[in-house]
């Protein structure tokens, strides 16, 4: 999942020219996300919620990587 995310991530940062610092703070709420990332320092319950923001907020104009899983949007009603 790791280098699924991190493919993610900088595929939305280069379309949305963000940098990866700003996209971190924007999603993680922390602007050193993508550097821990890298290196493995992100616990696979943050890597997923990450995963499922970056999906809710693709651009449609974007096409998802098809080899990679998108992760199906979480029922809001649902509690």
């Amino acid at each position: 999942m790791k280098n699924d995310l991190i493919t993610i991530f900088e595929i939305y940062a280069r379309v949305r020219r963000f940098k990866h610092s700003t996209l971190g703070k924007k999603i993680a709420l922390a602007p050193d996300f993508h550097a821990r990332l890298k290196v493995g320092r992100v616990s696979i319950r943050k890597a997923e919620e990450v995963m499922l923001k970056l999906s809710e907020i693709w651009p449609e104009e974007v096409p998802w990587p098809k080899d990679i899983p998108r992760p199906k949007p979480q029922n809001k009603d649902a509690a």
